[in-house]
């Protein structure tokens, strides 16, 4: 049975997560795909995702995959499903991948982008920005996210109590940029890996810094030895997964091959 690969895109704040809910009747964006596609292939298929994102996080660039027989070629996909799919969410692109390939495991890194807003003006700004008030000290804000680089245990910055190991992550990049006229700033993390709710937190930690409620000496401490601190997290509708990662090996073994979205797919 062939493989597909999707890159997918949603606008989040209706979606109770990406991924199967327990309770009844849920909103995710799986459920909702999959609507979609079974309205096409006649069958619902079987979904595995790159990444799972909480509710009302957004992503530009996540990635599923799934196997089925296609009754038109892979790279119509996005056009035929947009019109059976919501406004909120979008297939950017479609590809044959290979058949043992897992948008999860055969990844190498997932980037996200948490933006900020220092402007109350636009009452659309909830839906994707936290609000936070002016006059935070960028130098600070920069620095706080340096420490946040490197292979690393992350157990202080994620939900609930892990094992050292279960902690490890390798954090390629994690840096702030100013927006254009102080209309706010975005927190830019690269890692081979995420902890649940890991982006919130450091942007939580990066934000207090700015604030003047966090020491660097104290988020450095918390860093290497692992301790909570007293912060409050980012909330989740901030967060945006923009980009997952994957090294060309994931095409047929013959024909042309072209390079999409991070995968090395059959033309």
């Amino acid at each position: 049975m062939p493989r597909i690969a999707l890159e997918v895109a949603y606008e989040g704040t209706g979606f109770q997560g990406s991924q199967g809910q327990t309770r009844p009747g849920a909103r995710t964006v799986d459920s909702t795909l999959k609507d979609g596609l079974e309205s096409l292939l006649g069958q619902r298929p079987k979904l595995l995702w790159a990444s799972r994102t909480d509710s009302g996080v957004h992503a530009m660039g996540n990635v599923c995959a799934f196997d089925a027989q296609l009754p038109l070629p892979a790279a119509r996909l996005p056009d035929v499903l947009k019109a059976r799919l919501p406004v909120d969410l979008r297939v950017l692109t479609a590809q044959a991948a290979a058949a043992g390939f897992h948008p999860r495991f055969d990844a190498l890194e997932r980037s996200y982008r948490y933006r900020f807003s220092c402007s109350e003006r636009d009452p659309a700004l909830w839906r994707c920005a936290w609000c936070v008030e002016p006059g935070l000290e960028m130098q600070a804000m920069r620095q706080a996210a340096a420490l946040f680089s490197g292979e690393g245990w992350y157990s202080a910055f994620a939900e609930g109590s892990l094992e050292r190991e279960q902690s490890r992550c390798i954090i390629r990049e994690c840096r702030i940029t100013e927006l254009p006229g102080d209309s706010g700033m975005e927190l830019w993390v690269s890692a081979n890996r995420f902890l649940r709710h890991m982006v919130c937190r450091i942007a939580g930690a990066v934000l207090a810094a700015g604030q003047g409620r966090l020491s660097l000496a104290d988020l450095g401490q918390a860093l290497s030895e692992q301790k909570r601190l007293r912060f409050k997290p980012a909330p989740p509708r901030g967060l945006t997964l923009m980009k997952v990662t994957y090294q060309d090996k994931l095409g047929q073994d013959t024909g042309a091959a072209v390079k999409t979205a991070g995968l090395k797919v059959q033309r």
